[in-house]
C-alpha cells in the first residue's frame, strides 16, 4: 500500500484547526483533537429550484453529460418543436432552431457534439441532424422509422437506442439499434419483450448501455421495472427498479446511474428518484414537481439537471428546473 504523500504529491498538514477554505477530497490531521479529517460530499442529496427555461415542454431531447452544459431541444407543443436551448449551469439562452422539428426523438453526444436522430413531427422519422455546439445540420438517418426509444451515448461515435415505436403502424421493439459516427446498424435483441418509452444512463457510452424502465406494449400494457445491460455484444438483465414507470428521465453511466420521475400505467405522474450504482437501485430525494416526459442531465450519483415534463402537453412547472446536489461535509476518519 502507498502512502499519502505517494499517493498525492505531498504530506497531509499538521493544524492547530479544521480549514476554512477547503477543497473537495482535501484530507488534514486536526492536531488538538487528534483526528485525520476529510473534505468531501457527504450523505443524501437534495433538489432545488434553478432558473427557468424559456419555453415550457415536454417529449423534448436534451445532450450533454454535465449538469452545468446541457442541450435542450425540440417536443411538445409544435410551437416548440424546432427550438434549441443551452444550460450553463446558471440560465438558459436560446440558440439557432433545429431545420426539422421533432419529439420523442434518439439523441446522444455532447452540449458541443450531438445528434438526434428519429422521433415524431407530424409522422414518424428516421431523419437524423447532427449539432456542432452552434448549429444543427443533416445527419445520418435510422435504419426504420421510429420514436419513444431508450438510448445512451457520450460520445456521438458510440451511440445505442433501443425499443420504441416504428411501422408499420405503431409496432413496439425488443431491438437495439447501434451508431458508429457514421452510420446506424442494426444490434442485438433485448432479453426484455417489446415496449417503448424507456429510459438510459445517456452519459455511458453505447458499449456500456444501461436501459431501464418502460412500458409492455401491446400486451399487456404495464410500466416495467426492467433494467438491461448491454456489454458491446449483447444484453444481460440485472437488477431491477423499484418503482415501475416509463418515459421518466435517465442520466448517468452504467455503474452510477439516475432515473428520475416518469409515469405508472395508467398513472401517477410521479415524483421518485431512483439511483444504481452499477449492482442495485436505491430510492433518492424526491423532485419538487411530478414529471413525466422530462430531460435530465447529470453524473448520475451527485449532481443531476432536470427540466420539462408532461403529457400530452407540458405539464404546469414545465418550464422549471430542478437541480439535485450532494452539500459538502468536513468527515473524521476512524479506524472502524
Amino acid at each position: 500500500m502507498g502512502t499519502y504523500s505517494t499517493l498525492k504529491g505531498f504530506n497531509v498538514q499538521d493544524l492547530a484547526s479544521d480549514p476554512s477554505n477547503t477543497l473537495d477530497g482535501e484530507v488534514w490531521y486536526n492536531n488538538p483533537g487528534g483526528a485525520i479529517k476529510c473534505f468531501g460530499l457527504q450523505g443524501d442529496g437534495a433538489w432545488a429550484a434553478g432558473n427557468d427555461c424559456a419555453n415550457a415542454r415536454s417529449t423534448g431531447g436534451s445532450l450533454g453529460t454535465s449538469p452545468t452544459s446541457v442541450v435542450l431541444f425540440g417536443g411538445e407543443p409544435t410551437v416548440v418543436g424546432d427550438k434549441t436551448e443551452t444550460w450553463n449551469g446558471t440560465s438558459w439562452t436560446e440558440v439557432n432552431a433545429m431545420p426539422q422539428g421533432r419529439s420523442v426523438a434518439v439523441a446522444g453526444g455532447s452540449s458541443t457534439a450531438g445528434l438526434a436522430a428519429g422521433g415524431y413531427w407530424t409522422a414518424r422519422m428516421s431523419s437524423g441532424e447532427d449539432w456542432d455546439g452552434t448549429n444543427w445540420t443533416t445527419g445520418a438517418s435510422l435504419p426504420a422509422a421510429r420514436d419513444v426509444a431508450g438510448w445512451t451515448g457520450a460520445s456521438t461515435s458510440d451511440v445505442t437506442a433501443t425499443n420504441g415505436l416504428c411501422p408499420p403502424g405503431s409496432t413496439a421493439q425488443n431491438s437495439s439499434i447501434r451508431y458508429n459516427g457514421t452510420a446506424w446498424t442494426v444490434g442485438p435483441t433485448m432479453n426484455r419483450a417489446t415496449q417503448y418509452g424507456p429510459d438510459g444512463a445517456t452519459g455511458a457510452p453505447g458499449t456500456t448501455a444501461l436501459i431501464f424502465g418502460g412500458l409492455w406494449y401491446p400486451s399487456p400494457v404495464v410500466s416495467t421495472t426492467t433494467t438491461e445491460q448491454f456489454n458491446g455484444s449483447s444484453w444481460t438483465t440485472v437488477n431491477s427498479m423499484n418503482t415501475a414507470r416509463y418515459y421518466a428521465g435517465g442520466a448517468g453511466t452504467s455503474t452510477a446511474a439516475m432515473e428520475v420521475g416518469g409515469s405508472g400505467y395508467p398513472g401517477p405522474t410521479l415524483t421518485n428518484v431512483e439511483f444504481y450504482n452499477g449492482t442495485s437501485w436505491t430510492e433518492g430525494a424526491d423532485l419538487a414537481i411530478a414529471r413525466s416526459y422530462d430531460n435530465c442531465s447529470g453524473n448520475g450519483s451527485t449532481a443531476c439537471i432536470c427540466v420539462g415534463g408532461g403529457w400530452p402537453n407540458p405539464v404546469t412547472g414545465a418550464d422549471k428546473t430542478e437541480e439535485y446536489s450532494i452539500g459538502p461535509a468536513i468527515k473524521t476518519f476512524t479506524d472502524s
